[in-house]
């Protein structure tokens, strides 16, 4: 599997939101393929917010997924209006 697929799979399972992708390279090589994700989902009520971050921790675990994910909560007047979804995944080429 070449870098330019995983890239192109990374960009397939993200509907909106935005990618940014670092290559390392060695000796006209890529040797490291680091991609960041920021995936923004709007929610009506703090209920459904809780539920979409549980439910996507609860399928990342049970998926046996690796990287990192994280979570930001924008509040206004104590409501959750948008949950930003964060991942990381480097993969090594070498």
């Amino acid at each position: 599997m070449s870098y330019l697929t995983d890239i192109d799979d990374a960009a397939e399972k993200l509907p909106y939101g935005e990618l940014q992708i670092t290559l390392k390279r060695h000796e006209n090589r890529t040797t490291m393929l680091s991609l960041s994700t920021y995936d923004h989902k709007r929610f009506e009520n703090n209920a459904d917010a809780a539920a979409f971050v549980l439910q996507t921790l609860k399928n990342a675990t049970e998926l046996g997924e690796s990287g990192s994910i994280s979570f930001t909560l924008m509040l206004k007047n104590g409501k959750i209006g948008t949950v930003i979804q964060q991942g990381y995944q480097a993969k090594d080429y070498r």
